[in-house]
């Protein structure tokens, strides 16, 4: 069999309605035991600091592999990563995923699945903060599993809000509108969802209405965080992707030695048991909080299924 090379130009062409079915399907398996998924490993080598998140699936597939990339170089707009994919029996090489799109679709994915599993089903608006490629990914899963009626986005770059806004127009049936500020984006928000990079938190527990859902991309360590602890403290629910992470991080962690840290649950329990999507199980005034930290092994198994996907003709 030819060695399968994706790229992004591939990658592209993936529906998010498959994306967060995989990613659905993967949380089921980590939670079986099927997928295993430790805290990612970072190597400093001076001049770069290259980052690997390794997994291995053991059902359907026996695939081990990784994804790697240089963490200096993430705002690079000539950065690659690379993901690599080999057989568990014999060791050979399955395929390659060459260029940044996959993890940027895994993640998004992965947040439309904490939006299915987490938010209210009778959702309206959608604040977004951030207005770069996880964005874009995030956009497209969250509007995958819930219809709203609009759209605000926040970036503190005009012309870039600008063109993402206009970009997405372009792509998505709905009003989506171009806000001055994060106070507005976050306020009547349902779900709001924050992908920046900013060391400093974005929003404000006081902006929050009751009942909102919340997903945090972007950085959560004590000396660099899009979110503070206001909003951690005034959610009734803590849930992450990756509790293997969570410990790797440590003492890092904003949440570390706070009684939060204590209550965060995992995403790929909450999937297992509730089967398929669904935010009915939740109070009209809980809200929730999404701490995304990235599963490993995620991109193994989204790139596994996208190369049977395409090998079957059946994207």
């Amino acid at each position: 069999m030819a060695l399968r090379i994706l790229t992004d130009e591939e990658i592209q062409t993936v529906s998010m309605k498959l994306a967060v079915d995989c990613m659905a399907d993967a949380f089921r398996q980590h939670a079986a035991g099927n997928l295993v998924a430790p805290g990612r490993l970072t190597s400093d080598v001076n001049i770069g600091q290259l980052v690997f998140t390794v997994g291995a699936t053991t059902a359907p597939h026996r695939v081990v592999g990784f994804r790697c990339y240089d963490f200096q170089q993430l705002s690079s707009p000539r950065r690659a990563e690379l993901t690599v994919l080999l057989d568990a029996d014999d060791g050979h090489l399955l395929g390659i995923v060459t260029g940044p799109l996959l993890g940027a679709l895994r993640t998004g994915a992965i947040g439309g699945v904490a939006i299915d599993h987490l938010a209210r089903r009778d959702t309206e608006t959608l604040g977004l903060i951030g207005a770069g490629y996880q964005a874009r990914t995030q956009l497209a899963a969250a509007l995958a599993v819930r219809s709203f009626n609009t759209v605000r986005v926040f970036s503190r770059d005009q012309q870039k809000r600008q063109q993402f806004t206009d970009q997405m127009r372009s792509q998505f049936d709905c009003d989506i509108q171009e806000v001055e500020t994060a106070r507005h984006a976050a306020e009547e928000a349902d779900v709001l969802i924050c992908a920046t990079t900013s060391s400093h938190p974005v929003i404000e527990a006081r902006w929050l209405k009751p009942g909102v859902h919340i997903n945090t991309i972007g950085p959560k360590f004590k000396g660099s965080h899009e979110v503070g602890l206001d909003v951690a403290g005034l959610a009734t629910r803590l849930v992450t992707d990756s509790s293997a992470q969570l410990e790797a991080d440590g003492e890092t962690l904003l949440l570390h030695g706070m009684p939060q840290l204590d209550c965060v649950e995992d995403l790929s329990t909450i999937v297992a048991s509730q089967g398929g999507g669904t935010g009915d199980h939740r109070l009209a005034t809980d809200t929730t909080l999404f701490i995304s930290l990235g599963l490993a092994g995620t991109e193994v198994f989204l790139a596994k299924r996208l190369m049977d996907s395409m090998e079957d003709g059946l994207q």
